[in-house]
């Protein structure tokens, strides 16, 4: 068994985590009618992300427990740029939305594309910030069993993006345009 408090992998593991939903709320703390209370009908997807992202970093924090990995230096490079990348993508993506964010997938009453900022590049910013964050913390910590919660994750986004994108094309003017010229996940290539 590891010492915890002398674990780097594990502090960074936990910072990861704090940091993350620390830009999440400070970026919605801005969007005046967001309510968590918004949280009822939610897609089966969201759900299930969640727990994905939940299997994930509990693995993550058991084998930072169970296995004494040396820390590979380059990927914990590699891990800290991505989440650098993540703070920023997922800051930039709720602010772009203001108003229409909603922890569902639904359209508003007087629902506006938003075709600025991060999502001029890609359709679904905050579902690439989540990918990223399933490669990003396991590199981070070390812990590489994690990155195999990876592949159910990615099934699953692929699913929402799905059923997003097919409820925006049918409710939201001008998104069918907007899907012609723009890329869902990875700018200039997916």
């Amino acid at each position: 068994m590891v010492n915890l408090i002398d674990n780097v992998r594990f502090i960074y593991a936990i910072v990861t985590i704090v940091l993350l939903q620390a830009v999440t709320f400070i970026a919605r703390g801005f969007i005046p009618s967001y309510k968590f209370a918004e949280k009822k009908g939610t897609h089966w997807t969201t759900l299930a992300i969640v727990l994905a992202q939940v299997f994930m970093i509990s693995t993550v924090i058991f084998e930072v427990i169970l296995f004494d990995n040396a820390v590979n230096k380059i990927y914990n490079y590699i891990g800290w740029t991505i989440y650098l990348i993540i703070l920023i993508l997922t800051y930039l993506a709720n602010r772009n939305l203001g108003e229409y964010y909603s922890p569902k997938i639904e359209v508003k009453k007087k629902h506006k594309l938003i075709d600025f900022g991060a999502y001029k590049l890609i359709r679904h910013p905050m579902d690439l910030a989540g990918i990223l964050f399933m490669i990003g913390l396991p590199l981070l910590a070390s812990a590489y069993f994690a990155l195999l919660w990876l592949i159910p994750y990615i099934v699953i986004v692929l699913f929402k993006i799905m059923y997003e994108e097919s409820l925006l094309s049918e409710k939201l003017k001008g998104y069918k345009n907007y899907m012609k010229k723009t890329k869902k996940l990875l700018p200039f290539i997916y």
